[in-house]
């Protein structure tokens, strides 16, 4: 049954991953961003709990998301320590300057990096010392990666993106790319035709 749950998971996730990702106009919808983060969430959860218990993972969870959280609104109002941005509504409902959906996508990918940095290191055979110190710096390397991989195919650098005439404005390339379109800085309204356009050269400097 467990078993059965989880590659009931795995089916779905790679369904709005990559299915629907290859063919939009049959399988797109709205509901393929959102389940894109809740399915991992959900499979962490199940996975974690056979694995370390439920009070395990419960407070795995918890720290991912708040720690998350707070980096996260940190970056934004401060630039460290992902880079300037900010989150548009795309991802839907925010706490405080946040999306909802970002903090559990940190606890999904954050609990398969620890398992492949488990199972690559060997670690349910091994209880020493230097494993457990090598365990978390193998998974920080393997989220990083997927990061890495992800935000090239999401930044909006470079590439024309809709924006209503209300909320056009400059881009800033940061250090951090965000998700899903959102890495938009509106420093001063933009004007002309190219309004609507990304650019990431510096503005000209004044006079």
């Amino acid at each position: 049954m467990r078993d059965g749950i989880l590659w009931l998971l795995i089916a779905v996730y790679a369904f709005v991953t990559v299915v629907a990702d290859g063919l939009p106009k049959t399988f797109g919808s709205p509901a393929n961003l959102p389940l894109a983060i809740v399915i991992p969430l959900l499979f962490a959860l199940f996975h974690g709990a056979v694995r370390y218990g439920w009070r395990g993972i419960v407070a795995f969870m918890v720290l991912c998301i708040g720690i998350s959280t707070i980096l996260e609104n940190l970056s934004v109002l401060t630039g460290f320590p992902f880079g300037h941005y900010h989150y548009t509504d795309v991802l839907g409902p925010k706490l405080y300057l946040v999306p909802l959906l970002i903090p559990p996508a940190y606890f999904g990918t954050g609990y398969l990096s620890w398992v492949l940095a488990s199972l690559l290191l060997d670690t349910d055979k091994r209880r020493d010392l230097l494993s457990r110190i090598a365990v978390p710096v193998v998974a920080t390397f393997i989220m990083v990666g997927w990061d890495v991989c992800l935000d090239p195919g999401s930044s909006t650098i470079g590439r024309p993106v809709a924006v209503p005439s209300s909320l056009r404005c400059a881009t800033l390339p940061s250090t951090h790319g965000r998700k899903d379109r959102e890495s938009l800085r509106c420093d001063r309204p933009r004007t002309g035709p190219a309004a609507g356009a990304e650019s990431s050269r510096p503005p000209s400097p004044p006079g």
